[in-house]
């Protein structure tokens, strides 16, 4: 089989499509209709998925880790793949200092600025950490801390200066405790803050929790675990040495609760998955979004969405969310105003869905996704994880009917299709009953063939008169009613005769 053989993904199309035509305004899992899942890598070691970026021309970066032996915690080494908007998948390219990450006890964290590509690593070794990016020559180095660092992770500002929230742990007469830190280059040089006290963790001791979002303008957000409650810090600009601290309130009647994802949107909004435990009603996620600097809105519940659970906002501030549980990936969103009830876009049944997992959504509402897992028709292997590819194909167009009688008309696939500069759309108008009775006759018809976009806007009408049972055709150029060219994407054509309707998929690549 060929390495990146393609395989049909989650077959939601027809049911997703039957309620959408029945209900008009149900567009919630427009993302995912049609899915198709492509194996990226194929070979006898483990992969694990690490990130999924999308840049702002719709570039996607996908960054993972393979095991280069078999025993566990052995050498790894990273690789990039990259994909151009409507191209294919380029072949993996190793990154990163090969003396750290083909060495054992090595951990690191990797990220890629979409603005710059310019790729980011941390590295951890012996209670060290060390800072890398794509631009050194042989990924020189930099040792910001030996202080028993225990994490780190990344994030960017738009001028493209680097933010690094830390935890550091630590034993003290056999009781265990972190403290959590702030850093950034924007000098030249890395600069710490401490941004919590030491916090006690039991004599256990427990995986420190922290997430880092960053403003456009370089304001730092960090979410972090304490003993008992979240916090929620927050600097007073670039580099800024002032903080202010507030706890994230839990949700009603919950035994216990822990922040999931965080994200920050283009008018610096801070977005919170919450997780919570009731007696009542077992685990129920929470969405929480920041509107001021002080106050989160009151959670709205995601019912059933699994853990953990994953965020993503899209160039238009609506809200994505996707979480694992038993029977696979679910999937809601809230572009409404409102979450909607989830739905399962990969099949535990077929897919093996390991975690982690991680999803984007397009400048055209397509969904993109990554998750490392097994292919059941092929065998559950022991000692091997694979990454997969999974996009969507939208299909927001509202107001559609199936209610046509095959002898009312007729819409036509257009041909070709794709189509690069124009396109034919051929449609068939036939007799038609007069007030319903049971008389045929050849009369007008009033008849509209309409182009739609994703968000189902009326892009170009093409046709709208009467029509005059026949066949007919016209063509499309690419252009809206302006006259000006439409990017590339996925539109829709609908034709509608009288009070029936259909609508075809049109693909426009440039």
């Amino acid at each position: 089989m060929d390495r990146k053989g393609k395989f049909q993904g989650v077959k939601l199309g027809s049911l997703l499509l039957l309620i959408f035509l029945l209900c008009p305004f149900i567009i919630a899992f427009a993302q995912w209709e049609d899915a198709q899942i492509t194996r990226l890598t194929e070979n006898e070691f483990r992969n694990h998925l690490r990130s999924l970026t999308i840049g702002s021309d719709d570039k996607l970066f996908l960054i993972y880790r393979q095991n280069t032996t078999h025993v566990a915690g052995g050498p790894y080494k990273i690789f990039l793949m990259t994909k151009e908007k409507d191209q294919e998948w380029s072949e993996p390219q190793e990154i990163g200092d090969t003396s750290c990450h083909l060495g054992q006890g090595c951990e690191y964290s990797v990220t890629i600025d979409p603005q710059t590509e310019v790729m980011h690593l941390l590295y951890y070794e012996g209670g060290k950490i060390y800072y890398s990016n794509s631009q050194r020559e042989n990924w020189e180095k930099d040792l910001i801390d030996s202080g028993y660092t225990y994490s780190g992770k990344l994030a960017f500002d738009s001028l493209g200066n680097v933010h690094l929230s830390l935890v550091k742990c630590w034993v003290s007469a056999g009781e265990h405790y972190v403290k959590y830190y702030y850093a950034t280059n924007k000098s030249g040089e890395w600069v710490q803050q401490a941004i919590s006290p030491d916090i006690f963790t039991g004599p256990y001791g427990y995986a420190a929790c922290h997430w880092i979002e960053v403003e456009r303008e370089g304001v730092a957000h960090i979410v972090y675990a304490g003993s008992y409650y979240y916090k929620h810090a927050w600097n007073n600009a670039l580099g800024g040495t002032t903080w202010t601290t507030r706890y994230i309130p839990p949700p009603e009647v919950s035994d216990w609760y822990a922040v999931t994802d965080l994200s920050i949107d283009k008018n610096n909004q801070l977005h919170a998955l919450v997780y919570a435990s009731t007696q009542s009603r077992g685990y129920v996620f929470h969405y929480h979004k920041l509107i001021s600097d002080t106050l989160f809105t009151q959670g709205e519940e995601i019912y059933n969405l699994g853990d953990p659970s994953w965020l993503f906002i899209d160039k238009d501030g609506d809200v994505h969310a996707c979480g694992w549980r038993p029977g696979g990936i679910y999937y809601s969103n809230n572009t409404s105003g409102s979450w909607k009830d989830v739905a399962q876009i990969v099949d535990h049944t077929e897919y093996y869905s390991n975690l982690p997992f991680a999803f984007v959504v397009d400048l055209e509402g397509n969904g993109h996704a990554a998750f490392e897992g097994y292919y059941y028709p092929h065998g559950l292997e022991p000692d091997s994880s694979e990454i997969y590819y999974m996009v969507g194909s939208p299909t927001a167009l509202p107001e559609v009917k199936q209610s046509k009688r095959e002898d009312d008309f007729i819409l036509s696939q257009n041909y070709p299709n794709p189509f690069n500069t124009t396109t034919i759309i051929p449609f068939t108008v036939t007799r038609s009953q007069v007030n319903g009775s049971q008389f045929i006759v050849d009369s007008p018809i009033p008849t509209t063939l309409k182009i739609y976009n994703i968000k189902g806007q009326v892009v170009r009408t093409l046709v709208n008169e009467e029509k005059w049972p026949g066949e007919y055709q016209v063509t499309w150029d690419g252009k809206n009613d302006s006259g000006k060219e439409v990017s590339s994407g996925v539109y829709f054509c609908r034709l509608k005769v009288g009070d029936l309707s259909e609508t075809r998929k049109l693909v426009l690549i440039k």
